[in-house]
């Protein structure tokens, strides 16, 4: 079977390197992966290399409830192997999941981009959950002293308004979520054409604007970021309204509320230890 899981993003925590683990573009869908414990090590063992440091924190990112398998799979291997797992997903969580983030004392990220149901999907893939859903979920989270958090976005140039932006963190404090994360989203050609399916004429030629491209040719194959002064005028104004209401944005310094981890050291993925510390 082709490899279809991916390093879709590093970044570094307070603790060290991490990384977001999920499918790589155009590959089959990530419910047929099954056990996912051959590419998770081939894949950490490569970004291991590479850094020169252990990864200390892995996030994996599921896009609808179909993954559930792979994925509380997934989150053991990466709890059992002495890293930080996470778990990011704009879904609602299936039962079996929901056991693996109790037993693994995963964080879960829950990804909020739209208020409307159809921008939601347009946003973070077919999979997603409405809004509604993944808050009333935080809240059964916090009942299980699940640590919970929300990421807002992607938040997208041109359609990420003030009031958007307010509907948006107004829900997520009426959650009971304290911690939060913002990412401004670039803008592919998969994207703008499934915003196309939920937006205005009008709208579309706002988002086209801010990016700096005509709607009717698209972005192009190449997904195109904002200019870095509307990047940066974006997440302040997401940062300010988020606080306004009472949520911490990044309060730890990085995008994963450190304060909620769980002691963990992580096992060599080579040698005499690959083995330790796996029941």
């Amino acid at each position: 079977m082709p490899a279809t899981l991916g390093i879709l993003h590093r970044f570094d925590t307070c603790s060290g390197p991490a990384c977001v683990v999920g499918a790589r573009a155009g590959a089959p869908p990530l419910g047929a992966v099954g056990d996912p414990t051959l590419e998770l090590l081939a894949l950490l063992s490569e970004e291991e290399e590479r850094g020169g440091a252990p990864v200390d924190a892995v996030v994996v990112r599921v896009g609808g409830r179909e993954d559930a398998t792979w994925a509380a799979a997934a989150l053991r291997w990466i709890a059992d192997h002495g890293r930080r797992a996470v778990l990011r997903t704009p879904a609602v969580l299936p039962r079996a999941l929901l056991r693996a983030v109790a037993d693994t004392r995963a964080l879960v990220q829950l990804e909020v981009g739209g208020r409307r149901d159809a921008l939601q999907r347009a946003l973070l893939g077919p999979g997603a959950s409405p809004m509604a859903g993944l808050l009333l979920q935080a809240q059964h989270l916090e009942a299980l002293e699940i640590p919970t958090a929300a990421v807002l976005g992607p938040l997208v140039g041109g359609l990420a308004d003030a009031a958007e932006l307010r509907a948006l963190a107004s829900h997520v404090a009426a959650a009971n979520i304290h911690d939060v994360h913002t990412t401004v989203g670039r803008m592919s050609a998969r994207r703008f054409a499934a915003l196309g399916e939920v937006l205005s004429a009008a709208a579309l030629r706002a988002v086209g604007r801010a990016y700096g491209f005509d709607p009717a040719q698209g972005p192009g194959e190449v997904p195109r970021r904002l200019p870095s002064g509307a990047f940066v005028a974006l997440h302040m104004r997401a940062t300010t309204i988020a606080e306004g209401y009472g949520l911490r944005v990044d309060a730890c310094g990085c995008p994963l509320s450190c304060a909620t981890a769980p002691a963990h050291a992580p096992v060599p993925l080579s040698g005499p230890g690959l083995f330790e510390g796996v029941g």
